[in-house]
């Protein structure tokens, strides 16, 4: 449980330098801005938790593992409906406010 609470924090993290690195390449190119907000992007970044769950679960049979990173994502979105989405964050470059 320990593993997967670990993957279920590091993924998103991972996924949310990908995901912005990718609108942020977006908007340099094309400079059209995306209809895409940060609370947005920190929410898309939760996202490939669920993909690499089912993965656990179904083809490696780590039961264990796959319920620490179900309860380490669904830890994630609770906290941020609870922190982050009530407080406005500043924008990074390249995204809408």
């Amino acid at each position: 449980m320990p593993i997967g609470g670990l993957l279920g924090i590091v993924f998103p993290i991972g996924s949310f330098i990908a995901f912005y690195l990718i609108f942020f390449g977006i908007v340099s190119v094309t400079h059209i801005q995306p209809f895409i907000t940060l609370n947005t992007l920190i929410l898309l970044s939760i996202a490939p938790n669920f993909f690499i769950l089912r993965f656990y679960y179904n083809t490696k049979d780590k039961e264990i593992t796959g319920k620490g990173m179900l309860l380490a994502s669904l830890a994630l979105i609770i906290l941020f409906f609870i922190f982050v989405h009530k407080a406005r964050l500043g924008t990074l470059p390249g995204l809408m406010p």
